[in-house]
């Protein structure tokens, strides 16, 4: 018996459809990009034009499942269009968190004050402009991958804003599934940014495992299960964290998704049935014990100008996200994404060798 289809929409829908292919479900893909590997194993693909657009997306869905029933998979971006989820119709069946708790995490008055009752550690906030811009950072509460962060000036508030404290320190995310209550915690990462003034807290890269000491590991474990005791998760989620000079451990924010993170778990393939029986009305989070992860480097490549893909390009093996022959990559966009693993380099220098690598291809067609 074929199993129902997994109907996903993200900004990028490539990984969830490839776990989710893999495990034996039809896919259906809503995303920003089209990438080849993603319409490889989508029997049904159509485009996002507009992520901060709930309307469209929600009509996007509609079309794309035609009344037949699927079951509904969020990726990167819900921030952004959480609000469909309470018009889903009968024939869509969600899967993760609920568009309450959703909006409870990306509410930031709502998400702070669960971290004051957690006694949870996170930067200053302010929900209307400070005084002093000095210091502080303006965010968008519907942003993801940290293109929404830049430095507070004179006269750079916005609507849906609020301002943190800047924090000079190593920043990193945990992944953990959950069930409502209880945890497992599946990997900490660490982050790496974009060297671009005009975006200085775009995501550039993220390495697994990333070596905290044992009383920094029980912080975060502690964390998430203060967490957990004020909100329910289901499936999937991470945690961005920040470590003062001090060796502290800050919280930023909270994705009640699955994140880009999950990728680096090459070793864990039940990765995605973990995800469902998680969110399903056993909420199991069982899992048979794996190894260790390797030392993984997921690098997001970016266009050094305005590229049109050419034909017959030859891919390196590690690459993910691949664009289609001609299409336009407009400068500083996502070109595409790279997994380099046990790298005898640092992870910044593999993400640049295979960066220059890349973009030697492209200039020599």
């Amino acid at each position: 018996m074929q199993k129902q289809a997994m109907l996903i929409v993200s900004q990028s829908g490539r990984f969830l459809a490839q776990i989710a292919n893999n495990s034996g479900y039809p896919v259906w893909v809503a995303d920003c990009f089209g990438d080849s590997d993603t319409l490889r194993v989508a029997s049904r693909w159509l485009p996002i034009n507009d992520i901060h657009n709930p309307l469209s997306i929600l009509k996007t869905l509609l079309t794309l499942s035609n009344e037949d029933p699927c079951t509904l998979i969020y990726g990167t971006g819900i921030e952004s269009f959480h609000s469909i989820l309470e018009y889903l119709p009968k024939h869509i069946k969600l899967l993760g968190n609920s568009q309450h708790t959703v909006e409870k995490i990306k509410n930031p008055s709502r998400f702070f004050n669960i971290l004051n009752k957690a006694n949870i550690p996170y930067p200053k906030i302010k929900l209307t402009p400070p005084i002093e811009k000095k210091g502080w950072l303006k965010k968008s509460a519907a942003g993801f991958g940290g293109t929404h962060i830049q430095y507070l000036t004179p006269g750079s508030e916005y609507s849906n804003t609020y301002y943190q404290e800047y924090i000079d320190g190593i920043s990193g995310s945990v992944l953990f599934l959950a069930n409502g209550k209880n945890n497992r915690l599946l990997s900490i990462n660490q982050q790496f940014l974009v060297n671009d003034p005009a975006s200085p807290f775009m995501l550039g890269g993220i390495a697994t495992p990333f070596i905290l000491s044992h009383p920094q590991q029980t912080v975060l474990q502690n964390i998430i299960e203060s967490l957990l005791n004020h909100i329910n998760l289901y499936g999937l989620n991470s945690l961005d964290f920040i470590i003062n000079e001090a060796g502290d451990i800050l919280v930023l924010e909270v994705n009640p998704r699955p994140s880009a993170s999950a990728e680096l778990l090459t070793e864990l393939p039940q990765l995605f049935n973990y995800h469902i029986n998680a969110c399903q009305e056993d909420h199991s989070i069982e899992m048979t014990p794996y190894p260790k992860n390797s030392s993984t480097y997921l690098h997001y490549i970016f266009a050094r100008y305005n590229t049109v893909i050419p034909e017959n390009i030859s891919w390196p093996s590690m690459c993910r996200d691949i664009p289609l022959s001609g299409h336009l990559i407009l400068k500083k966009a996502p070109l595409c994404t790279a997994i380099i693993v046990n790298s005898q380099l640092t992870f910044t220098e593999s993400g640049d060798k295979v960066q220059n690598h890349i973009h030697d291809l492209l200039e020599r067609r």
